[in-house]
């Protein structure tokens, strides 16, 4: 493992060094008038978005509580497409335009195709969104498309917004499908798809005196199902699939200031095989969850300060009879001597605690099947932010959160180090953990160039499809009017069972006019090149080595 440490050290430091050499060339070539750096493209492909990068980028949200895994390989959320408006078209007509198509579609090797396009009003009288997005690809690796080595995911959304009077209702709906190939590993099934169908409204009124009142219900029905294949050998119901409904309304109702906030909210969840006894291990499921919390918090242009606490009970929260979560946090925002920018330290503890749902596991993990409705999950936690800005070119950022299982409501995930099973699919296990992430990175502005330096370590327990240590680097560069720019980025993952190959990749874009622009992007290079697979977990592999070519357009 040392030897291997060292040899990514070299690699990383051979990196920074080529990264600076050529984008140094390019700058010098530049201006040296002040520059106004513009956002970069985005692109979809392969098992990394490559987003749009602020000009010193913000890693306060690094360490969300959720992010428990790493984001599923071929499957990003079309949804998660930045919706930034670059450059509002110049009215035409009498009115002003309020209505906005954006979107992107793209294709590639191997076997790639994009698509993602939102129409929506975003401002005016009754705002709202329509969005279609697809990703897919197929074959990679080499593999031959006809032995199920394949992904896609599909999501369709809708909302409208409709005010009246002093209330403002929210109703939105969509379907999302993801199929994942088997790759030929199962003897049972060809492929497994996931389909969830969800809606809701929410009603939101404000009263005089800062009071409000909001109340809403999202409702949603799951279905997992594979398809068999030819003479199949013996399975079971669950492997095969399940259909979950699940409905959650809330209420809220609170008071605020301009600087105090205290608020009173309560939620009820049902989740339940609808009499499908034969899809569960343990027959009929339904599980019923309430919670009521208080919170209250103050604020004023440099401290914050916020506390919150609920029971909850249910049949499902593990041997005690109520569950007591509260949080407690504050932050603090000031300047120094050393940048016009501030510094911002956040911190907060507790204790949490939530029901994982079927369709967020299955969804999180690929090739993976749950036998019965989960139960809790509890942590005591605490975690922290700080970002601190030098001068203008340099933004330090540290993270740092610690979570360690309470009154034995351990962590659900699956077991990959074996199946257990003739379908060759991996089930679920519930383990307490003791966990603690960092996360720190340096992101440095040099006039049209940006590069940034990250790196995540595990130092105590490791969560399943994360490594004891990750190290990221990247470099983008465009020229002072956004026609023209690119990115390069490399990822090493550093563990006992981690590819040694690291994960390079990188983009270019030519922006044709205000409203269309073309993009090139490729990903995981070195497998792109050998033909090599990349292991996602157990017996599977995931999407590497993929190329494509993109236009996105804003009308």
């Amino acid at each position: 493992m040392k030897s291997n440490i060292k040899k990514y050290v070299l690699v990383m430091n051979c990196s920074i060094a080529v990264l600076c050499g050529v984008f140094a060339q390019s700058s010098d070539a530049l201006s040296a008038d002040e520059i106004k750096l513009p956002e970069m493209t985005t692109v979809i492909s392969g098992d990394t978005p490559v987003a749009e990068k602020d000009v010193l980028p913000d890693f306060s949200d690094i360490l969300e509580p959720s992010a428990e895994a790493r984001t599923l390989p071929g499957i990003q959320d079309a949804q998660d497409v930045p919706e930034t408006v670059e450059s509002v078209p110049a009215d035409t007509g009498a009115g002003k335009k309020d209505i906005f198509v954006e979107g992107l579609v793209g294709a590639g090797y191997s076997n790639v195709f994009i698509g993602d396009f939102t129409v929506y009003k975003a401002t005016g009288e009754n705002p709202f969104k329509l969005h279609f997005g697809h990703d897919s690809a197929s074959g990679y690796a080499r593999n031959d498309v006809s032995d199920n080595f394949e992904d896609s995911k599909t999501t369709i959304f809708g909302e409208k917004t409709i005010t009246t009077g002093i209330t403002t209702w929210n109703v939105f709906g969509g379907y999302d499908r993801i199929t994942d190939g088997l790759q030929l590993v199962s003897p049972v099934f060809e492929d497994m798809t996931k389909q969830k169908v969800h809606g809701g409204f929410t009603s939101d009124s404000f009263f005089n005196n800062g009071i409000e009142f909001l109340f809403g219900v999202d409702t949603s029905w799951y279905n997992r199902y594979n398809s068999l294949m030819y003479n199949a050998p013996a399975y079971t119901a669950a492997e095969e699939g399940h259909s979950i409904i699940s409905s959650n309304p809330m209420a809220r109702f609170s008071w605020s200031s301009d600087a105090l906030t205290v608020g009173v909210e309560g939620k009820y969840t049902v989740h339940s095989n609808a009499g499908d006894s034969d899809a569960m291990m343990f027959g009929k499921q339904t599980t019923h969850r309430g919670e009521a919390f208080t919170d209250i918090g103050w604020h004023n242009d440099i401290f914050s300060v916020y506390e919150k606490a609920g029971i909850v009970a249910g049949t499902k929260i593990g041997d005690q009879s109520l569950l007591v979560p509260f949080t407690v946090g504050g932050s603090v925002r000031f300047h120094t001597p050393l940048s016009d920018r501030a510094v911002e330290l956040a911190a907060e503890g507790g204790m949490q605690t939530s029901q994982p749902t079927i369709s967020d596991l299955e969804t999180l993990y690929a090739f993976t099947y749950m036998a019965g409705i989960p139960g809790e999950t509890s942590d005591w936690y605490g975690k922290e932010t700080l970002s601190l800005p030098i001068a203008d070119v340099l933004t330090l950022s540290q993270t740092g959160e610690y979570r360690k299982t309470a009154f034995d409501n351990g962590v659900w995930q699956p077991i990959y180090a074996s199946t257990g099973v003739v379908s060759k699919l991996y089930g679920y296990t519930q383990k307490e953990m003791t966990r603690f992430k960092t996360v720190s990175a340096a992101s440095v502005l040099m006039g049209p160039m940006t590069a940034t330096v990250d790196w995540t370590a595990q130092w105590i327990d490791v969560p399943v499809l994360e490594y004891e240590n990750t190290i990221g680097i990247s470099a983008s560069l465009q020229d002072s009017t956004a026609t023209y720019g690119g990115e390069v980025h490399v990822r090493f993952d550093l563990d006992s069972d981690a590819d040694e190959v690291p994960n390079i990749g990188g983009e270019t874009f030519y922006r044709m006019n205000q409203s269309v622009r073309l993009a090139a992007q490729v990903d995981d290079i070195v497998k792109l090149v050998t033909g090599k697979s990349r292991t996602y977990a157990g017996d599977y592999i995931q999407r590497s080595g993929t190329a494509a070519v993109v236009v996105k357009f804003f009308f």
